[in-house]
């Protein structure tokens, strides 16, 4: 039996089709039951990862730590995601969900050991924003290959082209552009070139090069497939009703706190306490659910009188 895959896309929608595509092709099945389940939060909504990166934008670290909420709480058993850029947003995704976050960007340089000679460089076709995060440079140093990446001008030259791409431009001008950008990074000396971006395999393909070009996209395809159609080992069972239900509880209760700074941040009552208005709702909530007032109270006693161990005996988070 396979397991449900959640997958956060909309970065960009068409590079989250792709990925889709490839995953349906990959599987092996002799009909429809025979398919993976896959839950799909194609939210291009997201906002810009390369701007948000480079502080002229918000953060897509807050929607895209939701987008992996909703899909775990909707079934999936792991997350994927088909864009390189947004994993240097990997740990906000990750704090925000037990089940596991499957990295583009680690599995990719592990095929990569497996494709390239030992020590060899690696040509990155990547967004600016995941050049400038070092993911792949950092990944790839640290399985002993060199990571050669384009320069100012090629990054502007290959940036421009994603950007007609995500716009439904996928000719022989848009190839042409990442092609050549390519081709400079096999003549500095790149023994094979990795296809950073989940928009390029829409235009790049093999034939375009005289080095094995490997696709991102279908790397982290191939560890789909592995994965959600391996047998569950017994350390991975499913997890019981109970501790789902309490696994839930203490994710709301993060959720919980994170409204709790927002609201005190933008607090539009200043005669009132912020965190005594919230807490006051949270106590009747509690007693609406069948709580008595005996335990709502005596669990806030002891929730109190313990924070000091569990705060390291700091009065507030430096």
């Amino acid at each position: 039996m396979s397991r449900t895959i959640g997958v956060i896309g909309g970065m960009g929608p068409a590079a989250t089709l792709d990925f889709l595509g490839k995953l349906i092709a990959a599987t092996p099945a002799e009909g429809d039951q025979d398919h993976l389940r896959v839950l799909v939060d194609n939210n291009p909504k997201i906002p810009d990862r390369n701007a948000g990166m480079a502080g002229t934008g918000p953060s897509p670290a807050p929607v895209l730590a939701e987008m992996a909420r909703g899909l775990e709480r909707q079934g999936a058993e792991a997350l994927v995601m088909a864009c390189n850029t947004a994993h240097a947003f990997a740990d906000d995704i990750r704090a925000a969900v037990a089940i596991p976050f499957f990295s583009i960007v680690e599995e990719s340089a592990d095929e990569l050991t497996r494709r390239a000679p030992e020590g060899a460089a690696v040509g990155v076709l990547a967004t600016t924003g995941c050049l400038d995060a070092g993911l792949y440079q950092r990944a790839l140093a640290d399985r002993g290959l060199g990571a050669l990446v384009p320069g100012d001008g090629e990054r502007q030259r290959l940036m421009a082209a994603i950007y007609r791409i995500k716009t439904g431009d996928v000719g022989e001008a848009v190839r042409g552009e990442i092609a050549a950008v390519a081709r400079a990074l096999v003549d500095r000396g790149a023994a094979a070139v990795l296809s950073a971006c989940t928009e390029l395999p829409l235009v790049l393909k093999a034939e375009d090069l005289d080095v094995p070009l490997l696709d991102s996209t279908d790397v982290l395809v191939a560890k789909t497939v592995a994965w959600a159609t391996a047998e569950v080992p017994p350390e991975e069972e499913p997890l019981t009703d109970e501790e789902i239900t309490y696994f839930a509880a203490i994710r709301a209760t993060r959720e919980f706190a994170e409204a709790c700074a927002r609201f005190r941040a933008q607090n539009g009552y200043p005669d009132k306490t912020p965190l005594d208005e919230l807490m006051t709702s949270l106590a009747t909530e509690l007693w609406d659910r069948n709580f008595s007032q005996a335990e709502v109270r005596a669990a806030f006693e002891r929730a109190t009188s313990a924070l000091h161990s569990y705060a390291a005996r700091v009065d507030r988070r430096p």
